[in-house]
């Protein structure tokens, strides 16, 4: 049988809020993401050459409860750059959204030998007709000039609260960043290649819908030679 391998699953919300039990615990209320950390067999090749991960299956249920109320196939995400799979459940999950009451969720490693279960997630409401207030982001900096060698940078990333989702993209092929998502307030690495090209360029990165734009000089090209003259 497949190991039970995956860690605590922990459900994180797009532009949702938190509130708290009676215990203090925070739950989340109408969450979209799942977050965990994969299977630590999600690379791995069975004997045959099978994987022995083919996909993840989310389960909900009720506090408590042994059977699921309701189980969806999240295929074989990605791991993001840090390390962790986060997927919009709202997407897979049959009769969204889920009626009111308070739930918690598992996530299940599958393939050809069995399963591995993970432990409950933090516990988490669906308020049909409650509206979340709205995330907002903001930028360590929003304009920045590097030199025309290669290199690595970072920008730090302020969201109005930690279960705020935001993605990152690059409009420029010789700037790549180091994760495409991240959840609340965070660093999102970038790398820049050589600019040979004898012209400063620029390129903007998104992330959480504000812009950052980078202006990267060239890299000096050699002096030309002077005083050419050609003789018999």
């Amino acid at each position: 049988m497949l190991r039970t391998i995956i860690r605590t699953a922990s459900l994180f919300l797009l532009c949702a809020f938190s509130s708290l039990t009676a215990a203090g615990q925070t739950t989340v209320v109408n969450p979209k993401v799942v977050e965990f950390d994969p299977s630590a067999d999600h690379t791995t090749l069975t004997a045959e050459g099978q994987a022995l991960v083919t996909r993840y299956d989310l389960q909900i249920f009720l506090p408590g409860a042994s059977q699921p109320i309701s189980t969806a196939s999240l295929g074989k995400p990605a791991v993001d750059a840090d390390g962790k799979i986060r997927v919009d459940f709202s997407t897979v999950l049959v009769g969204w959204p889920l009626a009111n009451g308070t739930y918690e969720a598992r996530v299940a490693a599958v393939g050809p030998t069995g399963s591995g279960e993970s432990d409950p997630s933090n516990p988490f409401d669906f308020q049909v007709g409650v509206t979340p207030p709205l995330c907002t982001f903001t930028l360590s900096t929003t304009a920045v000039s590097i030199e025309g060698r290669a290199g690595s940078s970072s920008v730090s990333v302020t969201a109005s609260a930690g279960t705020c989702g935001w993605t990152a993209a690059s409009n420029a092929s010789w700037l790549t960043l180091a994760t495409a998502s991240g959840v609340g307030s965070a660093s999102d690495g970038y790398s820049v290649s050589r600019n040979g090209t004898g012209q400063t360029r620029t390129a903007t990165v998104s992330v959480g819908g504000k812009v950052l734009t980078v202006t990267q000089a060239s890299v000096p090209r050699p002096a030309p030679p002077k005083g050419l003259r050609v003789s018999r």
